[in-house]
């Protein structure tokens, strides 16, 4: 496990593994508002290809954002991923692979 600090003035991106559900969706407005996170990415499977705003238009705030395809790739950009994904995925490669595992420690 990779143990990261972060002093105030440092900033982490983050991505949304899931974001054209609703708990998805919430998931991006609180990364929108929080002062240390900034949205990289947002991804859907099923949605990828669509404005963000056209499935949540209470977000509609945040710009024109193009939902990309769930895989590794796009979810690496990122130094950090949330996941709002369906509890039954349609099998085991659906599911983006976590390259390592890490503890951000968020300091004044």
């Amino acid at each position: 496990m990779r143990i990261i600090l972060l002093m105030s003035s440092q900033s982490i991106t983050a991505a949304v593994a899931g974001a054209s559900g609703y708990s998805g969706g919430e998931l991006i407005r609180l990364v929108a508002g929080h002062p240390k996170l900034e949205l990289v990415t947002a991804t859907a499977a099923s949605n990828a290809g669509r404005d963000l705003a056209e499935l949540h238009p209470q977000l509609a705030g945040l710009g024109p954002r193009e939902l990309e395809p769930t895989t590794s790739e796009v979810l690496g950009e990122a130094d950090v991923v949330f996941l709002a994904l369906p509890l039954a995925p349609r099998s085991r490669r659906d599911r983006p692979r976590a390259r390592a595992e890490c503890l951000f420690v968020l300091r004044e």
